[in-house]
């Protein structure tokens, strides 16, 4: 019935640390028409399990009780999405082809291209924070960056993304390290939140004259913290 649970304590003392129900990706892609099969199974560094279906990869999230998607489908559109085309499922049609794919790209306004670009990296950003992985974190970072500096640059998302990344200006020693509960964690994916912000994000939203002021602003503040 898609029931997932995760034990701890093995073998001394067992005891289940999480039990989570993959029915509703189960349940959407069979209403998509195609057979579902688990290809594989494991766990993240933090003890979350991920699930490694015939219609893409998931998560476990913690924070949201919720699964995430880790592949690029729903953003075919994006200026970043994988040019791989995958085999058709079983059961399921032929995808489609790298000519076609390039003239539904070709005629996408490039206001919506770049709202399904956006949305993607945000997507890759979170998958690289819930899989722990420093590298292709700090690169979806850099290019979400560089994304939202192009004019016209979206300042409410960069004011944002760089509040997030400087965090609390006066720290308790509890909220140093790894975040409590609900408070704001200095690190993501291994990586210190302060780092990024001030070696890949500022530099990549000075190179729009628009947002100068305020990457003066998050500079001096984040050399003060």
């Amino acid at each position: 019935e898609g029931e997932v649970v995760v034990w701890g304590g093995v073998p001394s003392a067992p005891s289940c640390v999480l039990s989570a129900s993959a029915a509703p990706l189960l349940r959407r892609a069979a209403g998509e028409g195609g057979a579902v099969a688990l290809r594989h199974a494991s766990l993240l560094p933090d003890g979350s399990p991920l699930l490694t279906l015939s219609t893409g990869s998931f998560a476990w999230r913690r924070d949201l009780a919720a699964w995430a998607a880790l592949a690029d489908g729903p953003f075919s559109g994006s200026t970043y999405a994988s040019a791989l085309v995958h085999p058709p499922l079983a059961g399921g049609g032929g995808g489609e082809g790298p000519a076609a794919e390039a003239a539904r790209l070709a005629s996408m306004p490039s206001d919506r291209q770049r709202l399904v670009t956006t949305a993607h990296i945000e997507h890759r950003v979170a998958a690289a924070a819930a899989l722990g992985d420093g590298q292709e974190y700090a690169r979806w970072l850099r290019l979400y960056a560089q994304c939202l500096a192009q004019p016209p640059a979206d300042q409410a998302r960069v004011e944002e993304l760089c509040s997030e990344l400087l965090g609390p200006l006066a720290l308790a020693p509890a909220d140093s390290g790894v975040g409590g509960d609900g408070g704001w964690d200095a690190q993501v994916a291994g990586l210190s939140k302060r780092e990024l912000l001030r070696g890949s994000v500022l530099p990549a939203l000075a190179t729009n004259r628009q947002l100068q002021r305020l990457v003066a602003e998050f500079l001096e503040m984040v050399k003060g913290a």
